[in-house]
This record gives C-alpha cells, sequence and structure tokens, in this order.
C-alpha cells in the first residue's frame, strides 16, 4: 500500500469515527463486516432514545378521520452542501458485455479489437455515443482482458448520463488492472454526478497519484469542499442530526398510520357489535318474544358460539358436528326451554348417518321438581 493510499485510508477511518453512521450504507457493508467479524461492536444507526419517544407521543396524539388524506411529509433542508451538478442516473437497467474472461485471445482478436477500439473513438469524437459504446463491447468481446477498452467505454457512458454503467464498467477496469488510473478517474467522475463525494474524492485523488492528468485534478478540486464537509467533525455532526430528524419523522408517520389503523379496528368491532345485537333484538319473535336469561352474555363472551349458532340456523343438520360441544347444548337448552317458560321449544334437525337424512331434534325444557304437598 502507498503513502497516498494509506493517507486516504486514514481518512476514511477518520470520518468513521466522526460519524459511525457511514458504516451503515450500503456500499461500506464490506468493512463493517469485517469490524464485526474481528469482534468490533458497531454502533447502531439509530438513536432512540426517550426524548425521542416522548416527542413521538406528542405528535400522534392525533385524531384522524376515516376519510383524510395522508398527511404529506414536510421535506427536511439538506446540510449545507453545494449538490449543482448533480444528475439522474439514465442506465435504466441496461446490462453490457463484459466479455469472457476465459477466452484465449489470438493474434487476430487483437487486431480486431483495435479495429473496433478506433472506430469507437471515432465515432466519439464525432458525438455518436451510441455507436461508440457499440464498437468498445464489440473490442471487449474480441479482447476482454484488456482494462483500458472498459474505462474508455465507461467514459462514453458518462456522455450518456449511464452512471451506474460507467461504474460497473470502471469497477471491471480496476479487476483487470489495479493500477487503471483512468478506471478510478472515470468512476470517481461518476460518483460526482450521484453526488457520492467522498467515493468521487478518493477514486479521483487515487487516479491523479497513479498517473497525474490535469483533467482529474480539476475533478477533483471540484469535489473537495463537500467530501472535505463529510469528514469533518462539524459538518458529520450536521448530516448526523439530519439523518436523525429525517428518522425521527419517518418514525411518528408510522406511529400515526398504526395509531389510525386501530381506530378503525375499533370502529369496524363497536359497528359489529351493535349489529349483532340488532340482529338478535328482531329475531326475538322466534323466541315468543322472549329471551333467555343469559343468552346475550353467552354470545358476547364466546363470539365463536354466536358463529355456530349462526351456523345451525341457516343449516340445521350440522348440529350433530357440535353435540359433543358442552357450550353448544347448554345454549340450546336455553333456547329449547326459554328459561323455563313452558312455551314452545326450539327445534333442530338432528342427523343420522345419511347425511342426507335427517330427523327432527328436539330440546325439551327441563323437568320440574315435585311441589310438596301443602295440605
Amino acid at each position: 500500500m502507498t503513502d497516498e493510499q494509506l493517507g486516504l485510508l486514514k481518512q476514511f477511518v477518520q470520518m468513521c469515527k466522526a460519524n459511525p453512521g457511514l458504516l451503515h450504507q450500503t456500499q461500506y457493508a464490506f468493512y463493517r463486516e469485517y469490524l464485526e467479524s474481528l469482534g468490533a461492536k458497531i454502533p447502531p444507526g439509530t438513536d432512540s432514545g426517550s426524548s425521542k419517544t416522548e416527542s413521538s407521543k406528542i405528535h400522534t396524539e392525533e385524531t384522524f378521520e376515516g376519510n383524510q388524506e395522508e398527511e404529506k411529509e414536510p421535506e427536511l433542508p439538506l446540510p449545507e452542501l453545494d449538490n449543482s451538478g448533480v444528475i439522474e442516473d439514465k442506465t435504466c437497467g441496461e446490462e453490457y458485455a463484459m466479455g469472457d474472461p476465459g477466452k484465449e485471445v489470438s493474434d487476430e482478436d487483437i487486431e480486431k479489437a483495435q479495429e473496433h477500439r478506433q472506430a469507437a473513438q471515432m465515432a466519439f469524437s464525432e458525438g455518436d455515443y451510441e455507436k461508440s459504446v457499440e464498437e468498445y463491447t464489440k473490442a471487449i468481446e474480441f479482447n476482454p482482458g484488456l482494462a483500458i477498452l472498459h474505462a474508455k467505454r465507461a467514459s462514453t457512458l458518462l456522455k450518456m448520463a449511464k452512471l451506474s454503467a460507467a461504474i460497473k464498467d470502471c469497477d471491471k477496469a480496476i479487476a483487470i488492472n489495479p493500477d487503471s488510473a483512468a478506471a478510478y478517474k472515470f468512476r470517481g467522475r461518476a460518483h460526482r454526478l450521484l453526488g457520492n463525494w467522498v467515493e468521487a474524492h478518493l477514486d479521483l485523488a487515487l487516479s491523479c497519484k497513479l498517473d497525474y492528468d490535469d483533467q482529474a485534478n480539476e475533478w477533483l478540486k471540484e469535489v473537495e469542499p463537500n467530501a472535505s464537509f463529510y469528514s469533518n467533525s462539524e459538518g458529520a455532526k450536521k448530516l448526523h442530526d439530519y439523518q436523525r430528524a429525517k428518522e425521527r419523522l419517518a418514525d411518528e408517520k408510522e406511529t400515526r398510520a398504526r395509531q389510525e389503523r386501530i381506530r378503525r379496528a375499533q370502529e369496524e368491532n363497536k359497528r359489529a357489535a351493535e349489529e349483532n345485537k340488532q340482529k338478535y333484538d328482531e329475531e326475538g319473535d322466534d323466541l315468543d318474544g322472549e329471551v333467555p336469561p343469559g343468552l346475550f352474555e353467552s354470545f358476547k363472551n364466546n363470539p365463536e358460539l354466536a358463529k355456530i349458532m349462526e351456523e345451525i340456523k341457516k343449516d340445521p343438520s350440522k348440529i350433530g358436528q357440535y353435540l359433543n360441544d358442552p357450550n353448544v347444548l347448554n345454549l340450546l337448552g336455553m333456547m329449547g326451554g326459554k328459561g323455563g317458560g313452558g312455551t314452545k321449544p326450539s327445534t333442530f334437525n338432528m342427523p343420522t348417518g345419511d347425511t342426507n337424512d335427517s330427523k327432527p331434534f328436539k330440546q325439551e325444557p327441563p323437568p320440574k321438581a315435585p311441589e310438596p304437598d301443602l295440605d
């Protein structure tokens, strides 16, 4: 490792000390996993203190209307960074051939690759970037082990704003030749256009170290202010506070949504209970206007029992399925005897061995105890 690379590594470690949250970013997962393999404890990405919880409670005590539109999440201003020049990636999922790494390249293949490379350079100078990419791709297929072809195709993809594709090409070039200054240069430029300031600074600085280039140095100076903001302890604190504010807003939004779901569920349960009560009130005629004592309490305490009785009412032949259930038998007794009032009992069809044949099952009122002779 060169002194320059060692210096960049020290700078990165200093940034992680100032803002440990960086380790939870996807691009640094490999470093986080390495630290964890050594037994290091990585601080959590989200601070969940009591003040945060209390703040969430205060903001989630609102009452929602059922048809209320979802509130717009307030936008937080970004920290003081100059994001001018950041553009949208237009890769759109395209995949470009990387060549067969196991291909045995012949002298003829090398000549063909050189022809397509020259055609690609010509198309690039004429502004025909699509054709340039096609020609570089053909050159790569003939000579897949040449890192400069991937770096040059990446420079063309940058012109087309296909930043992710350009980064993939540069990664391939660096895998073939770790000292490819052009690959670091164009990958650094792609990161700059995506707003990845730290990555851009690392790549461009290494490119200038490997092979100084005026354009690479100009791009390096362009990203230095924002990159230093990340490494600066005050800037890192601002970014950390910004991230915490975003997480707090997301937590509050989720809490409000959860509270609304609970409210709607409670309303639905209440409405269902009222409908059940109204239905049984309206069906009082089936019981000759009398409601057996404890009937509503049985349904209220055991909603499953109410479903069973509704099922039996629709299809009396199903009563046989529940004759071993003491709760069902007790309720049938209440409905049949009507509290000992002497009115007509309810009648259900008792299924026999043949499921299509049934006979009446009559629940008689319980016998009265003998009365003493008072004469």
